[in-house]
């Protein structure tokens, strides 16, 4: 909003053909200023035994194989479970605008303290790519869900696995 005032005073004053110009110079410039100006070094990520590790493939896998789903066991006490579903339909959206589908969330009979998350991605690079790029806000989230309700032993089990198709 700023820049247009900026820019319909320009052009007021100097007229269009002169706004356009002094526009053109500056977009001609910035990559100048860029090179002068550095972005801060993007640090490595410190999170050990997050679900950000890097998935153990031993399968002949490219990009465009699919459908790849991911499941994620957490370990909850049976009086924290309803908190805990209320949280994880928070990690529900979040995983569903990075393009995930198909998620849900499960309680194994057998075990009522087990419960199972479970999505998917139509490839292995769309997975790669929300796993890669997941935001801090995603991250923190994970990781308070975890720490918050998670009670082990160990770290959350995650499944990644690819599906084929017969036919």
């Amino acid at each position: 909003m700023l820049g247009s005032r900026v820019w319909g005073h320009v052009a007021q004053v100097a007229g269009v053909e002169t706004a356009l110009l002094v526009a053109t110079a500056l977009m001609i410039a910035s990559p100048l200023l860029g090179l002068r100006l550095r972005m801060p070094p993007v640090k490595a990520r410190e999170e050990e035994g997050s679900l950000l590790e890097n998935p153990e493939v031993r399968v002949p896998i490219s990009g465009r194989h699919g459908t790849v789903a991911i499941e994620i066991e957490y370990r909850i006490q049976q009086k924290n479970s309803p908190e805990f579903r209320r949280s994880m339909q928070d990690l529900r959206l979040i995983r569903r605008r990075n393009g995930a589908y198909g998620w849900s969330l499960a309680r194994n009979m057998a075990d009522p303290n087990m419960w199972i998350e479970r999505y998917h991605f139509r490839t292995w690079d769309d997975y790669l790519r929300q796993r890669n790029c997941s935001t801090l806000t995603e991250r923190t989230m994970e990781d308070r869900i975890i720490k918050q309700y998670h009670e082990g032993p160990g770290k959350v089990r995650v499944r990644r696995t690819i599906e084929r198709s017969f036919g």
